[in-house]
């Protein structure tokens, strides 16, 4: 059942360090960490993006952080790209 959903086991059974004891049983069963359940929702069909009919019609940007500081205090930078071209700026 996993480490979340020890309250079906708490209202059976009751003894001290409960918790840490699933926990430990989880972390080091075989089946639990192979046959882990995926709790994500189906993510659906890729829907790719329509290609622009002209050059900076359509802008990706991208910020690059924690670099190193300049002599201005600045440690980011932020860049823009054309879909359609690739240009960066």
């Amino acid at each position: 059942m996993g480490i979340t959903k020890t309250h079906d086991l708490a209202r059976t059974f009751l003894w001290s360090d409960l918790r840490a004891d699933v926990e430990d049983y989880v972390r080091h069963c075989d089946a639990c960490q192979k046959h882990k359940v995926n709790t994500r929702m189906y993510a659906g069909k890729l829907q790719p993006l329509s290609i622009p009919g002209r050059r900076w019609e359509s802008v990706s940007m991208d910020l690059i952080v924690k670099l190193l500081t300049t002599a201005g205090g600045h440690n980011s930078i932020l860049v823009f790209v054309d879909r359609l071209s690739k240009m960066v700026h």
